[in-house]
């Protein structure tokens, strides 16, 4: 599984939404639960997921899927 699939997949079982919907583009603004405390529930999902630890700075930078793909390559996570 690509980790743009797992990241979609963590994404849309936080927010119970359907994965095909899930995309780079996906944010804050795309879904309604998405607030704060549903930002710190992704955040978590993708330490556990992933095996990562996200940093206050990270967490903050953390806004599109799109992002946070990019961030987990940068912390050393690949596609499968």
């Amino acid at each position: 599984m690509s980790l743009r699939d797992r990241v979609c997949a963590s994404v849309a079982s936080v927010f119970d939404a359907d994965v095909e919907s899930i995309t780079d583009k996906t944010s804050p603004e795309d879904l309604m639960q998405w607030d704060s405390l549903g930002h710190m529930r992704v955040i978590t999902a993708l330490e556990e997921t992933f095996a990562v630890q996200y940093e206050l700075d990270e967490i903050m930078e953390a806004t599109s899927v799109g992002t946070i793909i990019e961030q987990l390559r940068g912390k050393g996570c690949a596609d499968e």
